[in-house]
């Protein structure tokens, strides 16, 4: 169903707002219609609760939000989450890990995130990964901060291997893929990111081009 939502799923520094950007520009250039919801997070005034799993069900219920807001644009062909639904399970996963979030909390957010009415919407899901020596030198990062440190990363990384996981066997048919962006070029993670879309929209016939294209016509 139009609008395609593609969600773009990832750790600090992966790619996701610059793959977004780009994907998008590349729509646009394709003839389609394109539009990017931004991330949530740094737009809430829970800033000093980012260690809090309440923060993070707050960036959910926006992404639920941004998806009722933009379900009925029929004249918008994709719309691209940078995080999404599938993201949000990935950080509750890692407070229910680290035992920072009581029991009914971790037992009722995953199954809220999933509800048809918004999580059928997604067509699929990109995680752009990369490792934590990536996001230092990315963020050129002196120093580890809350969540970009050696430890931290480690732990959300395997949240993260654990939802993809628990998909596989609850929603076998739902399309993730991740995508290891520590040696890639912008232009090969956009390439990545569109094969994915092409596989699981084949009836668009996607015009995928070769990486100098994408180059060229960025």
């Amino acid at each position: 169903m139009k609008p395609y939502f593609v969600e773009l799923a990832g750790l600090p520094a992966g790619g996701k707002t610059t793959t977004a950007e780009r994907l998008s520009e590349w729509l646009i250039a394709h003839r389609y219609t394109a539009i990017v919801i931004p991330e949530p997070g740094p737009t809430s005034k829970l800033q000093d609760a980012k260690l809090d799993w309440k923060f993070n069900a707050w960036t959910l219920c926006k992404t639920v939000s941004s998806i009722l807001e933009h379900e009925h644009l029929q004249a918008v062909d994709f719309v691209i989450l940078d995080r999404g639904l599938l993201d949000a399970q990935c950080w509750i996963q890692w407070f229910k890990n680290t035992e920072r979030i009581d029991t009914d909390a971790a037992h009722a957010i995953p199954p809220f995130a999933e509800i048809d009415g918004w999580f059928s919407r997604q067509a699929c899901t990109v995680i752009l990964r990369d490792a934590y020596d990536t996001a230092i030198r990315r963020r050129r990062q002196k120093a580890p901060s809350r969540i970009v440190n050696a430890t931290t990363f480690t732990e959300l990384w395997d949240a993260y291997n654990e939802v993809v996981a628990r998909f596989t066997t609850t929603r076998p048919t739902y399309p993730i893929e991740i995508i290891a962006t520590d040696a890639f070029s912008p232009d090969e993670v956009l390439e990545g990111v569109l094969s994915v879309i092409a596989r699981t929209l084949p009836e668009l016939d996607l015009p995928l081009p070769s990486l100098r294209r994408i180059a060229s016509a960025m």
